[in-house]
């Protein structure tokens, strides 16, 4: 697994760090301030430091359009990068909630507690 600095960090099911994918039971963690890269390592092996707060990230393709009325609403993770406005038919998890649109960047809002966390990957 490599996380890329400045992408969407997930937590998993079984509390690793991910980087953000189309995938249910998992949730936003934040920001990744550094890359991470476990390629081919155990997972655990290494961490990741994330930042939670607002960020801003690209809108997934396919219809899944965010407008000035989804401020406020649950938006999903599409990929590392990109969010989208449903849950893909119950194929994505959570990113946060949608706080700003400004041209084509979606400022998203994590949930995860605390100003920095250090996650497993």
């Amino acid at each position: 697994m490599r996380i890329f600095q400045g992408a969407l960090v997930m937590v998993n099911a079984a509390g690793f760090a991910t980087r953000g994918a189309a995938a249910t039971g998992q949730f936003a963690a934040g920001c990744a301030l550094a890359e991470a890269n476990n390629t081919g390592g155990a997972q655990g092996a290494i961490r990741v430091r994330v930042r939670p707060g607002i960020f801003g990230w690209a809108l997934a393709g396919g219809g899944d359009a965010l407008v000035a009325a989804n401020r406020g609403n649950t938006v999903y993770i599409s990929d590392d990068f990109e969010v989208a406005a449903t849950n893909g038919g119950a194929t994505r998890s959570p990113a946060g909630k949608l706080a700003v649109i400004d041209g084509t960047t979606f400022y998203v809002a994590t949930n995860w507690p605390g100003p920095v966390a250090v996650v497993e990957c």
